[in-house]
Parts: structure tokens; C-alpha cells; sequence
């Protein structure tokens, strides 16, 4: 994957990569869906790792006010989507409908 320097202008311009838009629905879907996502994942694990920071990281905090996460546990490496201290971010807001 080729990134592209996104700390000036548009935070959101790594959208516009072809890996990006192939893989990125479904990634998000599963992250909003409580999802850990694994080395196993290939393309889902390979985006997370080449946008986690700043992009994604943003993403996920500007558009749903929650935190992305990266953690290793016996040299395992997963990413996943938490909620702020306080807060289930803008999952929670009383206008959404289930």
C-alpha cells in the first residue's frame, strides 16, 4: 500500500487510495462491531497498519468520538475501537435508531 502524506490538507484524503476504498467498508464495519482485527485479517490488519497514525486514529475520534486502539500481547499485534472514559462516543446518541 502507498501512503500518502495527509497531515496537511484534507486528514481524510487517505479515503481516496484504491487499497483504501477496496478494503475500508469492511473494516470499519467490523471495528464498529466490537471486531479485534488480527495479522490474520490480512488486508483489514495491513490498512490499520499503514493508516493508524494519524489518519485513522482521527477518523475514528472525529467522526464517532471514539478511541482507536493498538495493543500487543505475546508478540500478537490488534487493533480495536474503545470508548472514551465516560462516554460510548456518538454510538450512544438517543436520535440513532437500532
Amino acid at each position: 500500500m502507498e501512503h500518502e502524506n495527509t497531515s496537511q490538507g484534507n486528514p481524510y484524503s487517505f479515503l481516496s487510495n484504491a487499497t483504501v476504498q477496496k478494503y475500508f467498508a469492511d473494516l470499519n464495519i467490523e471495528l464498529l462491531q466490537g471486531k479485534h482485527i488480527m495479522e490474520d485479517d490480512y488486508y483489514s490488519f495491513q490498512l490499520l497498519r499503514e493508516y493508524y497514525e494519524p489518519e485513522l486514529k482521527q477518523y475514528y475520534r472525529e467522526l464517532y468520538n471514539l478511541n482507536l486502539e493498538k495493543n500487543t500481547v505475546d508478540n500478537s499485534t490488534y487493533f480495536y475501537l474503545d470508548f472514551p472514559i465516560d462516554s460510548k462516543g456518538k454510538l450512544n446518541s438517543s436520535n440513532r435508531y437500532r
